[in-house]
């Protein structure tokens, strides 16, 4: 019996098109995602086709998902913001820089 989903996970990118291609490869890959309440996925102001790559693979995630495109500028602003908003009574932030 599996219980009920309890982590909100936030990817959080900013350009590095080819960091973001594979630490979200890895992301899908490594989650199980039984856990997962949500995945919401944030582009900072990607200038390089990030968010618009991110924004083509959300259908891949075996969740709910978001994605949201951001002017914050800052990771920790990025991160209170979804801190602020999710229901979880986990949370987990992964960088596109980060392979899980």
């Amino acid at each position: 019996m599996t219980s009920a989903p309890r982590v909100d996970v936030l990817f959080l990118a900013r350009n590095r098109l080819a960091f973001t291609q594979e630490s979200f490869a890895a992301l899908l890959e490594n989650t199980d995602w039984d856990c997962a309440q949500t995945l919401r996925v944030y582009d900072d102001g990607s200038m390089d086709g990030t968010d618009v790559w991110l924004e083509g693979q959300l259908g891949r995630v075996p969740c709910p998902v978001s994605f949201q495109r951001t002017r914050f500028g800052s990771p920790v602003a990025a991160m209170v913001h979804f801190i602020e908003s999710a229901a979880a009574p986990l949370l987990a932030k992964v960088d596109n820089d980060a392979m899980m």
